[in-house]
């Protein structure tokens, strides 16, 4: 086999190796949209701090453990598993599984009547 013929046979198996240039950047757009709206909901609750505190009689300290408390306590406790998760499973399974966690704590953070159900919906947002 000519050095050529090897050059080109390692160009098409490397091209095979990565996904295509349009899907990868339609996975990085996806990624960037699932990133963009975690922020908002992450950082939404600061703009309905008198009203939550209003609604559920809850102090400042305890708005601030809503706001980085629970947040500290997911990345705490399931840091280190999920990102041995992250080696050894599809990766596309474990973001769509939080993607989908996230979504149904979201919901949970919006029918919580007290403190204790909000926090706990609150950590679940952090995945």
């Amino acid at each position: 086999m000519t050095a050529a013929a090897e050059l080109e046979t390692a160009a098409s198996a490397e091209e095979q190796a990565w996904p295509r240039r349009g899907y990868a950047w339609y996975v990085v757009l996806m990624l960037m949209l699932a990133y963009a709206f975690s922020l908002l909901d992450r950082t939404g609750i600061s703009l309905l701090v008198r009203p939550i505190e209003a609604d559920l009689h809850i102090s400042d300290g305890r708005m601030g453990l809503l706001q980085g408390g629970a947040f500290a306590i997911f990345y705490g406790v399931l840091g280190l598993p999920i990102g041995f998760l992250t080696d050894r499973v599809n990766r596309r399974s474990l973001v769509a599984a939080g993607i989908s966690i996230w979504s149904a704590a979201t919901m949970m953070c919006g029918v919580a009547t007290g403190y204790w159900g909000l926090f706990a919906a609150r950590v679940g947002v952090g995945a």
